[in-house]
């Protein structure tokens, strides 16, 4: 079994969410990142432009999968304190919907 973060970003500011986007890939990027810490890994990031509908409306501005091995691996590196300081800078830089999912 798999858990999924499913992020999708809608009327970002994009000079405020680059600075995010920054910081962040530092907590995913190396072999000791944080995001590795708790078993995770990115399957999915896009920005608009960089995918296509095929049914339904317009779709988010951004795009982001995260996989982890359970379900207390991703609440350990979303909620956790390290995340939850960077997260800050998305403050104000659009609406987020953000979902859990089992596989």
């Amino acid at each position: 079994m798999s858990v999924y973060i499913i992020v999708e970003g809608y009327n970002l500011d994009y000079e405020k969410i680059m600075a995010y986007v920054g910081a962040v890939r530092g907590l995913m990027a190396d072999s000791g990142s944080l995001l590795q810490k708790f078993g995770g890994r990115v399957l999915v990031r896009s920005v608009k432009g960089s995918y296509e509908m095929l049914e339904g409306e317009d779709g988010p501005d951004l795009y982001q999968v995260l996989e982890f091995p359970t379900v207390d691996q991703a609440k350990g590196f979303w909620l956790g304190e390290e995340y939850q300081e960077v997260k800050k800078l998305r403050d104000g830089a659009g609406d987020f919907r953000i979902a859990l999912i089992e596989s």
